[in-house]
């Protein structure tokens, strides 16, 4: 997979079973590499059909864990799921972005990239869940709960542009420069159009990478051919495009079974990176409370995003790496 240069452009957000109704219909983003990309070459697929005709192939997630050796934390065993989507473009592309932004040019070692603080807060997210789940059974903690929180880490901060923080600074600089004088990007706007077929969307007044997050996470999705199904909220992942298999995608219960991840949980890790209810319009469930996790477990909301105090692993991982 070639890396993405600081300086480019972030990739658009796109969206990304047993029976054939179950399939979606649309093709994933063209920019996504076939399943041979994601970590599962060796293994055979399953071949889906969908309703309009559409034939998938769906892989079964790698049967072994990976590991990673951080400076930090140590040895980081990541679990098939959490590789298949750290493989994906929306994910690598944390490689070359820049932790501390432009700090670099005053302090030349300050150049550690969002990945490696990704992976610190998935694993630090994995040993609280943990720890919860060993010291206090009575809470409920399921190793699904771990897995929706390890990907909660690796996700959260998707969103962030080329050099991190400074970007923001930056868009609120283009939104303004937009409004005042439009005439300057007419030409840039006829391009995009005639290059995607869409209108170049408007920047938002005020940006903020959690936002960008919850859309780069449905593309991490989509990159392996899997979707979330809001009519179908506890069952696995809608398959829409060559990819991941979605009854193979999930907790590893035995050398070839898995507990798949159900779109209730996508919905959690993404509410988790919120730090609220999500806001889609469209979608059947109203989202005036939290619908990813009941309440009996909404302090598993605060272990990546502490709503309350801030002090959360997201925070301890800073302190543990800067």
């Amino acid at each position: 997979m070639d890396p993405i240069d600081e300086n480019s452009a972030m990739p658009d957000a796109a969206a990304a079973g047993h029976a054939a109704p179950d399939v979606g219909t649309r093709t994933p983003p063209p920019s996504r590499g076939r399943a041979q990309n994601v970590g599962t070459p060796s293994l055979k697929p399953r071949s889906l059909t969908a309703a309009s005709g559409e034939r998938f192939d769906a892989w079964p997630t790698s049967r072994d864990e990976r590991e990673c050796n951080d400076v930090v934390h140590g040895d980081v065993s990541m679990p098939p799921a959490v590789h298949a989507v750290l493989d994906t473009p929306p994910v690598q592309r944390l490689r070359n972005l820049l932790q501390l932004g432009c700090a670099s040019y005053a302090y030349p070692c300050a150049t550690h990239k969002r990945l490696e603080h990704s992976l610190g807060v998935m694993e630090l997210a994995r040993c609280a869940a943990e720890g919860i789940r060993g010291k206090q059974p009575e809470l409920g903690v399921a190793e699904r709960d771990v897995l929706c929180l390890q990907f909660t880490g690796l996700c959260h901060d998707l969103g962030h542009g080329p050099f991190s923080h400074c970007f923001e600074t930056f868009s609120k600089a283009a939104y303004k420069a937009e409004r005042e004088s439009p005439e300057l990007y007419e030409e840039r706007n006829r391009r995009f159009k005639e290059e995607y077929g869409v209108e170049m969307p408007p920047l938002p007044k005020e940006y903020e990478h959690e936002n960008t997050s919850l859309m780069m996470v449905d593309f991490a999705l989509a990159c392996i051919g899997l979707e979330i199904d809001w009519d179908n909220l506890d069952e696995p992942l809608k398959q829409i495009g060559d990819g991941i298999d979605r009854e193979l995608f999930g907790v590893r219960t035995g050398k070839d079974t898995y507990d798949p991840l159900t779109s209730r949980d996508w919905i959690f890790v993404k509410e988790c990176i919120s730090g609220g209810p999500l806001d889609v319009p469209d979608a059947p469930v109203a989202q005036t409370a939290w619908v990813g996790r009941e309440p009996e477990k909404e302090f598993l909301y605060d272990v990546v995003s502490n709503r309350h105090n801030g002090m959360d692993v997201d925070k301890m991982d800073y302190f543990s790496s800067e």
